[in-house]
């Protein structure tokens, strides 16, 4: 009996041990890394949005105990890789919905649509309706349909701030600007910024389409 008493403390020590050994604690984990890294690629990179108030944080919804610190800086660096593969990619995609009441002025209802989702993970775009009157070959006028959104299936949220227009070229092209504040959800931390999402479209007859 005693022998066996003996064996199991001996091996409520292992075990206590080699959980300490491996555990993560989560106040322990220095990110400040990520955020320097990503500071830099912000700085020395020409993204397709414009980025602002960038910042990282720890995801307080995991149980890190189950983690090495290889592990951990494993996953931190293929967070980092995936936040720059979200920030630089650009697939836009624009919708032009014309209708029947606005035809005779030459205008019609349009989503503008910039990608805003994880390469080969998640589709979804950041989208801003509106309505554009055009007479003569030119932009008369903008008017948005609500604020603007993200959609399709993705790790992120998008807040609205605001959308505006800036119309130039003599009426003839404009740029329909969708700001929001982002975040992401990646392996271990929260990706929070600001995004200004930027569509380019120039009169074609009497309808909008992409300038390039």
């Amino acid at each position: 009996m005693k022998k066996t008493f003996t064996f199991l403390l001996v091996c409520m020590l292992v075990f206590s041990l080699s959980a300490t050994a491996f555990a993560v604690d989560q106040d322990s984990i220095d990110i400040t890394d990520v955020q320097s890294q990503m500071e830099e690629y912000l700085q020395n990179v020409n993204l397709p949005i414009e980025v602002e108030n960038f910042s990282v944080s720890l995801r307080n919804d995991l149980d890190l105990s189950q983690y090495s610190d290889k592990e951990i800086s494993d996953l931190l660096q293929k967070d980092v890789e995936q936040i720059k593969a979200v920030l630089s990619s650009t697939e836009n995609r624009f919708i032009a919905k014309p209708q029947t009441r606005l035809a005779n002025h030459g205008g019609g209802e349009y989503t503008a649509e910039v990608w805003a989702g994880v390469p080969s993970i998640g589709w979804s775009t950041v989208k801003q309706d509106f309505k554009a009157s055009i007479s003569g070959g030119k932009i008369q006028s903008i008017t948005f349909l609500g604020d603007g959104y993200m959609d399709g299936v993705s790790w992120g949220q998008y807040n609205h701030i605001r959308s505006w227009y800036d119309i130039y070229s003599n009426n003839t092209k404009v740029d329909i600007n969708i700001k929001g504040d982002i975040n992401y959800l990646f392996n271990l931390v929260n990706a929070n910024y600001t995004a200004t999402f930027l569509e380019e479209l120039q009169v074609s007859g009497n309808i909008l389409e992409r300038q390039w």
